[in-house]
């Protein structure tokens, strides 16, 4: 599973201090991205979905106009402001809902990162180089961009993978090759290796 789709897992940490005297940047921000970026569900991932907006105990942020359709079962975006123990913090989502964490501190959220699963991917905006090495040395993810999202899954020069909960080995690239390739142990005595290793390149 590469999970690095439309419709993934997120959530989002912010300063609290930052959300509240932005917010309304927040909001105009969401209606200009979210629209249009709503997913079409098989039934069973639509009443999951649906149960899980019905079960959070969060505030709305932003909503799509559009309310769930059961017809072509469609969801729209959400976005939530939510506690660490909300149901939407509980599983992966795999839909078009973000919930977001307000955090008192810079500290406060890589403890709240460090008492979670292990991500796929992790990602902070920051122009603070300090900021930027605490988070690589003090949180752990398969994989971290700085001022951006999921860039460093497209790079097939870097390895791609999980780590604990969220995956285990790598993809891409030379990483790639040696994670599926089996390299056999061969031991011959009695002094036939060489003939037996001529007669194997002549085949390749």
């Amino acid at each position: 599973m590469a999970p690095f789709k439309g419709n993934r897992s997120f959530s989002r940490i912010i300063n609290e201090k930052h959300f509240d005297g932005r917010k309304n940047r927040y909001y105009d921000r969401y209606r200009s991205i979210l629209p249009s970026s709503g997913i079409e569900a098989n039934g069973q991932a639509f009443r999951r979905l649906s149960s899980l907006l019905f079960s959070t105990r969060g505030t709305l942020v932003y909503k799509a106009v559009e309310a769930p359709n059961k017809e072509d079962k469609f969801i729209p975006p959400y976005v939530l402001l939510v506690k660490e123990d909300d149901p939407l913090m509980k599983d992966e989502i795999f839909g078009p809902i973000l919930p977001v964490i307000k955090v008192k501190s810079f500290d406060h959220a890589i403890d709240f990162i460090k008492r979670r699963e292990k991500p796929l991917g992790a990602y902070i905006f920051t122009k603070d180089h300090e900021k930027v090495r605490r988070f690589l040395q003090e949180t752990s993810s398969g994989g971290v961009t700085v001022n951006d999202v999921m860039t460093h899954g497209f790079v097939d020069t870097l390895p791609f993978g999980g780590v604990g909960n969220s995956g285990m080995g790598r993809l891409s690239g030379k990483y790639g090759f040696s994670n599926f390739v089996h390299e056999k142990a061969v031991l011959i005595r009695d002094g036939i290796g060489r003939k037996v290793i001529e007669e194997l390149q002549s085949n390749v």
